[in-house]
């Protein structure tokens, strides 16, 4: 039986583990993808990459490529909304709730997790897909909540992403609401931040 030991950590008890193994490959992160710090932010992100990039077999490698470039340049206009994000950090909430679809619910679920790990649970955060979190789970806002949702690329899938942000605002009930996605026809009427340059990216490699 053959392994492929995807990690950051090349001192760590892992990767030292499939080095010994012959039938066991290892394959390292860059080092500054190493995060230093409780929560794992730098280094979830470039193994869950890493992962991606080698096990979607139904993607060509040029495309691939593709999609790297947009994630970078996804990467650096996300970057350049920081001063929106911190204003958006001295809200007075005490909740937040993450949304999305297919893979960007499971992104949604790592969100969470960072939340509780970098405010060690002082603000308290859930995670749900689009769909689900209307059949009671919306009861959780109050208006000290901040709703963050991730639009799908997909056309059909986005709707119902929307749908729920949407309905969230009308009945005023968050202290804020705000959509992150890349380009697309529909768009969320609040705030938003549109990830330029990334209207190909599919939701996996977006995440």
């Amino acid at each position: 039986m053959f392994h492929l030991t995807i990690t950051c950590a090349e001192e760590g008890n892992l990767a030292k583990l499939a080095k010994s193994n012959p039938n066991n490959y290892l394959f390292l992160m860059p080092k500054a993808s190493n995060d230093a710090g409780f929560a794992m932010t730098s280094s979830f992100s470039g193994m869950l990459l890493a992962a991606l990039l080698i096990f979607d077999q139904e993607t060509h490698l040029v495309d691939k490529k593709a999609y790297l470039d947009q994630i970078c340049q996804a990467v650096e206009h996300l970057i350049s909304s920081s001063n929106r994000l911190e204003k958006m950090s001295q809200l007075d909430i005490e909740r937040i709730v993450y949304l999305g679809s297919g893979p960007l619910a499971a992104l949604s679920q790592e969100a969470q997790l960072k939340m509780l790990e970098l405010t060690a649970g002082q603000i308290v955060a859930v995670f749900n897909s689009s769909m689900g979190f209307r059949h009671g789970p919306k009861s959780f806002i109050n208006e000290k909540t901040l709703v963050m949702g991730f639009l799908s690329q997909n056309a059909y899938t986005r709707q119902y992403d929307l749908d729920i942000l949407e309905e969230i605002k009308s009945e005023n009930i968050a202290a804020q609401i705000l959509a992150i996605g890349i380009e697309g026809e529909e768009q969320f009427s609040g705030e938003s931040i549109v990830l330029a340059n990334s209207s190909q990216l599919p939701d996996a490699y977006a995440a």
